[in-house]
């Protein structure tokens, strides 16, 4: 199946959204507001201008609506009860403009499945590192000593759910895309 002018911007714009996220993230741990923000705006008018999920204007800004809707929103619910970064929910909302709903839904669910996937690894990686330092009797160059008797609520998991979210997004629009008809 041939590249439409539509695949093409939505592949640009998608990639790079995803490849400032991914830049932002690995030098600072955050993602730029000003990346996500334009990113946002872009996606409304490629939506307005290239209608690509829907046969109306109104349609497809419809469809971006409800996408920004399951893809922001349930990413919110993420950043209040489980400590997500602000950035991964406001990069989601503005992919999920670009994406549209049917693909906002897949990644919704892929990131999600993955990031718990992902979170669960490196708690069971921590305990064994934790375990491996308190076995050697704190002479493991794993952990100092202020790390393993730090108390519990002064340290913290981080999970890069930015990579997650973005593998996702390349991961579903490669198949929705080009894989599925």
């Amino acid at each position: 199946m041939p590249l439409t002018l539509s695949d093409l911007l939505l592949i640009i714009g998608v990639g790079t959204t995803t490849a400032g996220a991914v830049f932002t993230y690995a030098q600072s741990q955050r993602i730029s507001n000003k990346l996500v923000y334009s990113a946002f705006v872009a996606g409304w008018i490629f939506q307005a201008v290239m209608q690509p999920y829907a046969d109306t204007i109104g349609g497809s800004l419809a469809d971006a609506a409800l996408a920004f809707a399951v893809g922001f929103g349930s990413m919110l619910v993420f950043w209040l009860f489980f400590g997500m970064g602000a950035g991964s929910v406001k990069l989601m909302g503005a992919l999920s403009i670009w994406l549209g709903l049917k693909m906002t839904s897949a990644v919704t669910v892929l990131s999600i499945i993955a990031g718990v996937a992902v979170t669960l690894a490196l708690m069971q990686g921590e305990s064994l590192l934790q375990s491996r330092w308190q076995e050697n009797d704190g002479s493991a160059s794993d952990f100092t000593e202020q790390d393993a008797t730090a108390p519990a609520k002064q340290r913290y998991l981080i999970v890069p759910f930015p990579y997650i979210l973005v593998a996702a997004v390349w991961i579903v629009l490669f198949w929705f895309r080009f894989m599925s008809g």
